[in-house]
């Protein structure tokens, strides 16, 4: 069984091919590792634009969500099913694909051609090739690392929040008595007590988390002023200790006593909050007028 890898990079200065490695890619036909050194991706953002760096982690995150799928489906196939091609699509990280990514792709994350090697694609073999070429100072727990972004927590309770609350809302003082700017909060319901969450990206640069910390505080003061409680989540995870600012953020609001603070790993605890008590959506949009015409059918 033939087992390729492919070193993924950063491109700092494309114009003189300054690159930083940050992650390794190792696959065959029955399981894909993936993993990177979240020190390099630290390290890359004060090279980096502010876009150019949230452009990095979202293809990164979109790596690793490809990766969890197509094991899955790899998974769920015996391995005379995989040997036929004309039976399923080819999986994204075959060497074919990835040889053409090491040539064509421009985006700010490279691809190496992908290089053949005589073992069993395994876990010892994956963390022994990070630690030779990625980062020998960060210790992996796996090559398959468990999806704990913001983006992805979003994506896999989304249907389920939609019976609940209101998603990515705008409210303003309309809406909610004393507010003193309008605010957008991701999730937003009310069950006795208005129910609210805000996801934090705790990698972002320092005036972004007060923004969205401002929105917490926001919400909270006007419920308070309306003499209502409330449950307030912020959904996080911890930042890098050498984002020294961040990271003191992150811990006061694990302290904070006004809102419950939950790890993405796991967020799930807000969509079983809204189920055990009923948390429905706090604005009822209102509905377009319909004419004759749109009531005919």
């Amino acid at each position: 069984m033939a087992t390729n890898y492919s070193i993924l990079s950063i491109q700092i200065r494309p114009e003189i091919q300054e690159k930083i490695s940050v992650g390794l890619l190792l696959f065959d036909t029955e399981k894909i590792f993936f993993n990177y050194s979240r020190n390099k991706l630290h390290a890359s953002k004060s090279l980096l634009s502010e876009d150019s760096y949230k452009l990095l982690k979202d293809s990164i995150a979109n790596i690793e969500s490809k990766a969890k799928n197509e094991n899955d489906v790899l998974g769920s196939k015996s391995s005379k099913q995989i040997a036929f091609k004309d039976e399923m699509l080819v999986h994204s990280f075959s060497p074919e694909y990835i040889s053409y990514l090491s040539r064509y792709n421009n985006n700010i994350l490279s691809f190496t051609s992908p290089k053949q090697i005589d073992l069993s694609a395994s876990e010892n073999i994956f963390k022994n090739l990070f630690a030779k070429f990625i980062d020998s100072t960060e210790k992996i727990i796996s090559g398959i690392p468990k999806l704990k972004s913001i983006e992805a927590f979003k994506t896999q309770y989304k249907e389920r929040f939609l019976k609940h609350f209101n998603i990515e809302k705008e409210v303003s003082s309309k809406e909610i008595p004393y507010l003193i700017m309008p605010v957008k909060v991701d999730l937003l319901g009310q069950n006795d007590v208005p129910v609210y969450a805000q996801t934090i990206d705790m990698d972002r640069r320092f005036y972004d988390i007060e923004n969205d910390i401002a929105v917490l505080q926001s919400l909270y003061m006007a419920f308070n002023q309306n003499k209502k409680e409330s449950k307030g989540f912020v959904v996080a995870q911890e930042p890098s200790k050498n984002d020294i600012k961040q990271h003191q953020i992150w811990t006061e609001l694990k302290k904070a006593k006004w809102l419950e603070y939950v790890d993405i790993s796991e967020g799930e605890k807000v969509i079983k909050y809204a189920e055990k008590h009923n948390v429905q959506p706090l604005i009822i949009d209102d509905l377009p007028e319909l004419s004759e015409d749109d009531l005919s059918f």
